[in-house]
């Protein structure tokens, strides 16, 4: 409930963000799983959208201070015998936060390094599934793919050819999709147009490259020039939801005060203008709560340490 209503006093602006996240930043390691969501949600927006470029490094800085007790705490695997589950939860989060939060080197590659053996690249080319718990081996082949470039990229993509699970073809496409490296990046788009990949997983593919601030730009305009033959692939019901991938396209676009980046598309899509008008309400809601907490926020993470 405190985390809750914490979060709702900052996007609603009647708390100012730099309390709200004095109240909230503490959560963040609590042995509660959901208690901990309370902040562990708000990260990819303050250090990517709320506070800006120049502060993104302190933003990084206080999430490493904040997770590494807890991987220390639990280890990066269970000790012998049976583990809470709350526990291995928390250790997800940690990983996940200081490898994409923070991007701290050491838990880089220590889960490249697992990805790469859950692989079995360099040794008989096996799926090794003891290599990596299995709540962590997506985020284990996401910064494989991060870390080790096309070696690991190729890898995945020729096993799409003949990988039936479900959740192994899941985990391939979310570590593909999530390449950043430009020529890589681009593959990753390209593939949404290859047989080899299934119609429900094309949107994924997509949404994900929109997603991330490396490689949002690059996605969108690749997806202007494509929109026909990706709509084409996508199931039915599917060809609405690409309007709601360019909402930090159009976020950025909304403040230089070009409102259409959108609208080329979206009539050409069943549902399109309706998820068009629900994105752009959307987008005036995040510029507004942006507009009216970015200074305090940024105070936060200028100031001394708070809510640690």
């Amino acid at each position: 409930m405190l985390g809750d209503s914490a979060k709702a006093g900052l996007f609603s602006a009647q708390i100012p963000a730099n309390d709200a996240l004095a109240t909230l930043w503490p959560l963040a390691r609590d042995a509660e799983p959901a208690v901990a969501d309370s902040m562990v949600s708000l990260l990819g927006l303050l250090r990517d959208e709320l506070v800006g470029a120049d502060l993104r490094p302190a933003v990084m800085d206080r999430v490493r201070v904040s997770f590494q007790p807890i991987l220390a705490e639990l280890g990066m695997k269970p000790a012998s015998g049976a583990e809470d589950w709350r526990a291995t939860e928390r250790r997800a989060v940690a990983l996940r936060q200081l490898a994409l939060g923070a991007e701290d080197r050491a838990t880089r590659r220590e889960l490249a390094r697992l990805g790469v053996a859950y692989l079995g690249l360099g040794t008989d080319d096996e799926l090794h599934p003891e290599a990596v718990a299995p709540n962590l081996v997506e985020l284990c082949l996401v910064l494989a793919v991060r870390e080790k470039g096309a070696t690991v990229f190729d890898r995945l993509v020729s096993k799409l050819a003949t990988e039936q699970n479900p959740l192994e073809r899941s985990r391939y496409l979310a570590a593909i999709a999530a390449a950043v490296d430009p020529p890589l990046s681009a593959r990753a788009l390209a593939l949404s147009l290859d047989p080899r990949v299934g119609g429900s997983e094309v949107f994924p593919l997509i949404h994900t490259q929109l997603s991330q601030a490396d490689t949002r730009q690059a996605a969108w305009l690749w997806l202007k020039q494509n929109i026909e033959p990706v709509s084409a692939r996508l199931p039915q019901i599917e060809r609405s939801w690409l309007p709601l991938s360019g909402d930090a396209i159009v976020r950025r676009a909304r403040r230089a005060g070009r409102q259409d980046v959108l609208r080329g598309p979206a009539p050409r899509l069943q549902g399109g203008e309706r998820s068009l008008a629900q994105t752009l309400e959307w987008i005036r809601w995040c510029v507004a709560v942006t507009a009216a907490q970015r200074d305090s926020a940024r105070a936060f993470f200028a100031g001394p340490p708070r809510g640690r």
